[in-house]
């Protein structure tokens, strides 16, 4: 293969003059991009499938090199362009990622020599090799039994215009996703599986197992999911009436990522996420749910961006869910701290929202900047012992904190808004359109420390909930 080169003790002897010593040892091998676009090269390990020279190269790396680290230079097309600048339909490749491996990029502060276009589930680790149908039922059918968790490293690559998930973690042991870029994306229409008018789906990172919505093997996602750094910019909105790329979300024709930038669901890993940039996504900047492990999410940087309120009926900085309904057992922790989010005008848009959450957690000096009347700062649903401190809301909002409580009439959701903290939130600026600080219905035995100015609504039915006031404006 031409366009892999492994460094030996007689080509780093040779090299020398030319490549650093370091930067000779540091990878085991280097794949160079080819430029070229037409899917002509048959997988060897799927024959009958085309896809470009350039998967074929990276996939080739990957399986010869188990353990290894491997450096991508230049631009990869992982999809076939028309004379218009449109993908081909079915031209998307995939590098299926079943060895512990690292994958790094060229990259030079800001300066992203890497790049990967196109892609459907363009890294798709842990799974083994499948003939893709370019369909949502290639995920919602898969199987866990092609599962392969593997430790992995993806970092310093740019990933434009990959159809559906660029970087998608079926299972692992272990996986750091580093200092990446992801611009746009290409939607996958749902109508043709959910029926006439369903919303497309797509996502930034997505860190599912197979299989999700038959059989919960959360276990396929362990150790520390590290997911740092990363630029995300899902360059949502309104595409233009046969425009290839457009897919029906929510009746309206949209282009970009209309879903969420950083997905998980149903894990066993503790997953990090810290110091990301999200911008311009359609429902979610962080979404999270599971049924077991940590998340921490921290320091990041959410700007919803600001489309039209008919292009999507809510939105969210960040959500974070317990995926109770799974096994009725889950242990989900969640830290979410210091982040800073900018809502989008959607009627129904929330800056943080914790659902079903049991353990504690935490949500404190976080920044939200609201811009709908019907909005809400944070929001917690079947809740219990949260410490919600020291965060800042500001602009347009219906409430700005409130506790809600659902009677799904399950003896289990027994005393489920019960033993929340809230104290010293900042509301400053902040202007509301029904109250400050929202009790819903049936919810018990809360603290609120609010200012004195504060408006509170309390529709709890009972006196359990303790309200203190101190001196100054809300």
């Amino acid at each position: 293969m031409k366009k892999i080169f492994v460094f030996s003790l007689v080509a780093f002897l040779v090299l020398t003059q030319s490549v650093p010593p370091a930067f000779a040892k540091e990878y085991d091998v280097i794949v160079n991009a080819t430029g070229a676009d037409s899917a002509n090269c048959e997988r060897a390990d799927l024959p009958g499938i085309f896809v470009t020279q350039d998967v074929c190269n990276v996939q080739e790396a990957v399986n010869n090199y188990p353990g290894g680290r491997i450096l991508l230079k230049g631009t990869f097309h992982f999809a076939t362009y028309d004379e218009n600048g449109f993908v081909v339909p079915n031209t998307d490749g995939s590098v299926f990622i079943t060895n512990d491996v690292e994958i790094y990029g060229d990259r030079s502060g800001s300066n992203y020599r890497t790049s990967v276009k196109g892609g459907y589930f363009t890294f798709s680790i842990g799974l083994q090799p499948t003939a893709w149908d370019y369909h949502f039922s290639d995920e919602y059918f898969s199987s866990s039994a092609s599962a392969v968790p593997v430790k992995v490293t993806v970092q310093d690559i740019e990933f434009d215009n990959s159809y559906y998930i660029p970087i998608r973690i079926w299972a692992t042991t272990g996986a750091n996703i580093l200092q990446n870029r992801i611009l746009g994306g290409r939607s996958l229409s749902l109508e043709d599986f959910f029926g006439p008018g369903a919303h497309a789906a797509g996502y930034g990172i997505a860190i599912v197992p197979p299989a999700v919505f038959i059989d919960n093997s959360s276990e396929l996602l362990s150790g520390v999911i590290r997911i740092e750094d990363n630029y995300i910019n899902g360059l949502y909105g309104p595409a233009e009436s046969g425009d290839p790329w457009g897919a029906p979300s929510y009746g309206v024709l949209t282009t970009g990522i209309p879903h969420n930038g950083i997905f998980a669901l149903s894990y066993e890993a503790n997953i990090k996420v810290i110091n990301n940039e999200v911008n311009n996504l359609g429902i979610t900047g962080i979404h999270i749910g599971g049924n077991a492990g940590s998340v921490e999410i921290h320091k990041n940087s959410i700007n919803m961006g600001n489309p039209s309120s008919s292009l999507q009926p809510f939105s969210a900085g960040i959500s974070v869910w317990a995926q109770y309904f799974f096994d009725g057992s889950e242990t989900t922790i969640a830290s979410i701290t210091k982040n800073e989010i900018v809502l989008a005008e959607t009627p129904d848009s929330r800056g943080i929202t914790i659902s079903e959450v049991r353990t504690g957690p935490v949500v404190t000096d976080n920044v939200i900047a609201l811009s709908s009347p019907s909005g809400i700062g944070i929001s917690t649903e079947n809740t219990t012992f949260a410490e919600i401190r020291k965060n800042r809301l500001s602009g347009l909002a219906k409430r700005g904190v409130e506790l809600l409580f659902f009677d799904w009439d399950e003896p289990d959701y027994a005393s489920l808004a019960d033993g929340n903290n809230v104290e010293s939130n900042k509301l400053v600026g902040l202007s509301t359109s029904e109250a400050d600080y929202y009790l819903g219905e049936g919810v018990t035995n809360n603290y609120l420390y609010v200012k004195k100015e504060a408006a509170v609504i309390d529709d709890s039915g009972n006196d359990t909930n303790l309200l203190i006031r101190y001196g100054g404006d809300k």
